[in-house]
């Protein structure tokens, strides 16, 4: 194995666990704020959920330098293992919020909220938890029945 190779199995690592750490905290203020736990949430609550956290994940990619690919990859991973898809449901979700990214609509909901998890994730890097709570559970207050 060449060197270039096992320092990329590294960052892809080092990336997979910090994204799952971020998808984990807040996984966790969702059920603070909420007293729901994850398998108490809706469908369209975890859709919500995933497609901020990909949000954050594009944060840390472009702090760190990873490509769009290794945030795919890394996604993929992410949506099997902490959202219960499958991989072919992992698969086509991540397919869909990359177009939303590169169609630039302002108006699609997708769009916006990759944004605001990219707002996430700077909130999560100043440690700054209750606001990070605060904007998922205004997401999901705006776009789902349910109200917390």
């Amino acid at each position: 194995m060449s060197i270039f190779k096992w320092g990329k199995e590294k960052r892809e690592k080092e990336f997979l666990q910090q994204t799952q750490q971020m998808a984990s905290k807040v996984l966790e203020l969702i059920k603070e704020k909420t007293g729901k736990d994850f398998e108490d949430t809706t469908e369209m609550e975890r859709q919500i959920t995933a497609v901020f956290v990909f949000g954050m994940a594009n944060g840390l990619a472009m702090d760190i330098k990873h490509t769009p690919l290794e945030v795919e990859t890394g996604m993929i991973k992410i949506l099997i293992s902490i959202f219960k898809y499958s991989p072919k449901q992992a698969s086509d979700f991540i397919k869909d919020m990359i177009t939303s990214l590169q169609t630039k609509n302002k108006n699609d909901t997708k769009h916006a909220i990759i944004h605001r998890g990219l707002d996430g994730y700077y909130s999560y890097q100043n440690s700054k938890f209750e606001q990070l709570g605060d904007n998922i559970i205004n997401i999901i207050n705006r776009l789902s029945r349910s109200r917390y």
